[in-house]
């Protein structure tokens, strides 16, 4: 039987056998008109001409063996076939809805912009692996569980095991702090208290006593309360910054009056003690001096390797109101480069002995360098002096705090700053201001008197007539005063009275001047007349007394003099 093909490729019988085959080709015919044609060898992909002329219909399927694609025929309108590829899956124009199928992938991913939902989800039924519990690869566990909160104001926090706690509410008031490793609340303190940061936790300063003033210790401390100390409790050093010289600004030398000798009154107030006489040089400096300052005392170095010192005493009226306290002091110092004083001392020592009547002296033995003073008998020292290094070119403030004043029997105190160094050499310089001694365990800010105040303070010990410029001894008219009137050829009584009041120990030493600057000599009436003095005295300190010449006077001569009161300890 010979056989043929179909259009679309199906076999026939072609020479009609008898009824069978007819029919047969019959129903083939049928099925080859409707069956969509099939191109299964395409080199290339369908487009708008392969259509219904070339035998293509709806249904028609492509497939080009070179994509690999396959195409589906949507219409096969005469040069408008449109051919949809159905694999590999291209992105498509419109919303696609797959009713109710499964559509099934290995990876689904959306390239949608933020802004957008990537996904939405009608149901609320748990998703089965879908991890949909986890954040940042954390579990559920890991964050805040309502469960926790027991309490309304309690405070769901991490714990070392890395899961939620809760830190209970604290009491009203409390605040919430970081602790070492949980956070903790600092319960209430009481009314007035004062919360500071300590060292690692916060804390509260107690409420101190009326009329206290808070007052910082600086960086690395606490905060305290300190009882006020105005006055001589803020400051008991009398010329802190070396502004007052009666005697003259300096320098003094050892070929001045008065000398830069071991145990000498120079500056006001202030005494200098060395190892010997002419080790420095001593003198008011106004140019090198810390802001605020007006002046300062500058030592520079006369006979190398040696310690020396500068003391003040405190009277025994203020030096009880500093017994059995704590006291701190303070001073600034200054060296210079190439002329550099490496260390200093300071110390508050104690007198035991009779009040006001000291040993002015304190050094019984200066030691080596490193080692600190023995000090002289029924001297004592409070602290234990240590160097204080010195920075070239700079103010370097040096602070000894919280001394306690507890000898037994104390009745005067001093203060002494002293060079530890006895590799100084010749003109090495040591300045020295804003000298220091307050009441309290920690140091005031210094705060200056008036230039009236030291002044004042400063003639109680120690009071020329001479104007403030003019150093005793020196010619000069200004300033005389009418002592009295001659009694006699030998004798004058008559009266010198003090500017300010002076104490009564010691007893007040007077020392008399002719205007022409000669000692123990004295003027009589207008022409100035010199009457050599052969003694004179003055028993108190209200300024009575008498002046003997050898047949000086002639009865009711005014004698005129210039004087020096000197009632320092």
């Amino acid at each position: 039987m010979v056989l043929s093909t179909t259009y679309n490729e199906y076999q026939k019988p072609e020479n009609a056998e008898a009824g069978f085959a007819s029919t047969m080709n019959a129903n083939m015919d049928l099925i080859d008109a409707t069956t969509a044609k099939l191109e299964r060898s395409a080199v290339r992909a369908p487009g708008v001409g392969d259509d219904i002329d070339d035998g293509y219909s709806a249904g028609s399927i492509w497939i080009y063996a070179g994509g690999p694609n396959i195409y589906v025929c949507e219409s096969a309108a005469q040069d408008a076939a449109v051919w949809r590829q159905v694999w590999p899956v291209t992105a498509v124009g419109a919303d696609i809805d797959f009713g109710a199928y499964e559509v099934r992938a290995q990876t689904f991913e959306s390239d949608v912009v933020t802004g957008t939902a990537p996904l939405t989800i009608a149901s609320t039924t748990k998703v089965a692996n879908l991890n949909a519990d986890k954040l940042d690869d954390l579990e559920g566990s890991a964050y805040v569980v309502k469960s926790l909160i027991a309490a309304r104001g309690d405070i769901v926090t991490g714990s070392a095991a890395s899961t939620p706690s809760v830190l209970t509410k604290g009491t009203r008031g409390g605040i919430l702090c970081a602790g070492a490793d949980d956070p903790t609340y600092l319960a209430k303190g009481d009314q007035g208290a004062i919360l500071y940061a300590g060292a690692d936790d916060p804390a509260y300063l107690a409420v101190g006593t009326k009329g206290q003033a808070l007052s910082t210790q600086g960086a690395a401390a606490n905060p305290i309360y300190l009882d006020r100390t105005p006055g001589l409790y803020h400051n008991a050093v009398i010329n802190p910054q070396f502004q007052i010289a009666q005697r003259g600004a300096g320098p003094f030398t050892s070929a001045t009056t008065p000398a830069n000798y071991d145990d000498t009154y120079l500056l006001d107030q202030w005494v200098l003690l060395s190892d010997g006489n002419d080790i420095v040089d001593v003198s008011q400096e106004a140019t090198i001096v810390p802001p605020g300052a007006a002046t300062s005392l500058k030592l520079e170095v006369e006979t190398a390797n040696k310690k020396f010192m500068q003391v003040q005493f405190l009277e025994n009226k203020d030096a009880l109101k500093f017994k059995g306290k704590n006291v701190s002091i303070q001073f600034k110092a200054y060296t210079v480069t190439g002329k550099v004083i490496e260390n200093v001392r300071a110390a508050v020592l104690s007198w035991s002995g009779t009040a006001d009547t000291i040993t002015s002296d304190i050094v019984n033995a200066w030691g080596a360098e490193g080692e600190n003073i023995t000090p002289a008998a029924t001297w004592t020292l409070e602290n234990t002096p240590a160097n204080l290094a010195n920075v070239a070119d700079a103010w370097t403030l040096h602070k000894i705090e919280n001394i306690a004043v507890d000898t037994a029997g104390m009745t005067n105190l001093a203060f002494a700053i002293w060079c530890d160094d006895t590799d100084a050499a010749v003109d090495d310089l040591l300045y020295l201001t804003d000298v220091q001694l307050n009441e309290g365990p920690v140091c005031l800010p210094f705060m200056p008197r008036s230039y009236l105040d030291e002044k004042t303070a400063c003639m109680r010990r120690y009071e020329k007539s001479y104007q403030y410029s003019v150093a005793p001894g020196t010619s000069a008219d200004l300033g005389q005063c009418m002592f009295g009137v001659a009694t006699s050829v030998d004798y004058a009584w008559g009266r010198i009275s003090p500017l300010v009041p002076k104490p009564e120990l010691p007893v007040p030493t007077y020392i008399i001047y002719h205007n022409d600057g000669t000692v123990n000599a004295c003027a009589i009436t207008a022409a100035r007349t010199k009457a050599a003095i052969a003694e004179y005295g003055f028993p108190s300190s209200n300024g009575l007394g008498y002046i003997q010449t050898s047949a000086g006077f002639t009865a009711g001569d005014i004698v005129i003099v210039h004087y020096v009161i000197n009632a320092e300890l």
